[in-house]
């Protein structure tokens, strides 16, 4: 069972960034507890901005993925 995003907290974006209508992709690494154990930059979008995200994904909570019956560490893309 894949690991399952509990609860999201997005940031808030300034109103001159929003115009820009950019995206960032990244990378977690989500441990067996379901907290964010590492966050990486995958496709930038715009400095500022995944800055903000990148610090709000490491306070996302996760329900943790399961293997086999047993909790486990899970890259989330």
């Amino acid at each position: 069972v894949p690991a399952v995003l509990k609860r999201p907290q997005l940031p808030s974006v300034p109103e001159d960034s929003l115009a820009q209508e950019v995206s960032s992709e990244l990378d977690l690494l989500i441990d067996v507890a379901g907290h964010v154990e590492q966050v990486r930059l995958v496709s930038p979008g715009n400095r500022f901005n995944d800055r903000i995200l990148m610090a709000a994904a490491k306070a996302w909570q996760f329900q943790p993925a399961i293997v086999m019956g047993s909790l486990c560490v899970t890259d989330f893309a």
